[in-house]
């Protein structure tokens, strides 16, 4: 798949906790994407995991320590701060950001620049399974302080509901909220 449609990167989202919080499942992941990185050495690699508001859990904690342990050299650690309940997801997204930052240059000696430089924040566009609620506005600020901090990578989840319906719940063909379609795609592109 690689070669057949010329890959400069690949993201595994490691999301159940049939998956992410069960070792052998994740020794398996990162074992995997270490062949794959030895067998395509200019392939990014990503690893997308969720995330406590103060940074990775003990299950993310484990797939970073692992992740250096098998010398899987892994380009990105992306984290998905949301789903948390709360009330002011940018400060939650900064604070994960940071725990995160602060985990990857401890296991891997990196300078704070260094850790930005290998970490990514993928959020969510309007509202969460929890009813969290990231407008246009909030993701501007998000993507703003990514941009500063030298992030590698700023997505969003996801682009099919990237449209307002204000009202609209959680669907997967809209964001929930009152917005202009496109939006968040719109200020993406800037960082």
């Amino acid at each position: 798949m690689i070669d057949a449609y010329g890959l400069s990167a690949i993201d595994i989202d490691i999301e159940n906790t049939d998956e992410f919080e069960n070792e052998t499942v994740q020794d398996r992941i990162l074992n995997a994407l270490k062949i794959v990185k030895q067998n395509n050495p200019g392939l990014t690699t990503i690893v997308t995991f969720g995330t406590s508001t103060t940074g990775p859990n003990y299950y993310g904690n484990r797939l970073i320590d692992q992740a250096d342990a098998l010398g899987a050299n892994i380009d990105v650690f992306t984290i998905m701060p949301f789903d948390f309940g709360s009330a002011d997801i940018y400060t939650d997204t900064v604070g994960a950001a940071e725990g995160l930052k602060s985990k990857l240059a401890s296991t891997f000696g990196w300078s704070d620049a260094e850790a930005y430089g290998n970490m990514g924040i993928s959020g969510m566009n309007g509202l969460s399974d929890q009813q969290e609620m990231t407008s246009p506005d909030t993701w501007q600020r998000i993507t703003d302080w990514a941009s500063s901090s030298g992030l590698a990578r700023l997505a969003f989840w996801a682009v099919n509901r990237d449209r307002g319906c204000p009202g609209g719940g959680v669907t997967s063909t809209c964001s929930g909220i009152d917005q202009p379609d496109w939006e968040f795609t719109h200020i993406t592109a800037g960082f």
